[in-house]
């Protein structure tokens, strides 16, 4: 994950792999069943679109099977968190969350 330095929050994107957008995109589908919503009602909570959010769900950001990884914006991360009552690092992939030294 790659975070601009004095930045505003609402324009940093998160620069991720394929996997690492795979496991977020589980991380918010398992979550999305566990609150029994559908991706209409999810995109609805956090301002998204339904192909926003299955593009998300898919590690996608395209609907090109063969396109490049989801990049969310962090305002994304944080509304999702927030719909779901989580903290934004708990959607996060293990190897983009920031170690601490």
């Amino acid at each position: 994950m790659v975070d601009a330095p004095d930045t505003d929050a609402d324009h940093i994107e998160v620069v991720w792999s394929r996997p690492e957008a795979q496991e977020f995109g589980a991380r918010v589908r398992k979550l999305r069943a566990q609150s029994e919503l559908t991706q209409e009602q999810l995109a609805h909570l956090v301002g998204l679109t339904k192909n926003h959010v299955q593009l998300l769900e898919a590690g996608r950001n395209s609907s090109k099977a063969d396109g490049p990884a989801s990049n969310p914006r962090m305002t994304t991360i944080y509304r999702i968190a927030d719909a779901f009552g989580v903290r934004p690092h708990e959607l996060l992939p293990e190897s983009a969350k920031l170690s601490e030294t």
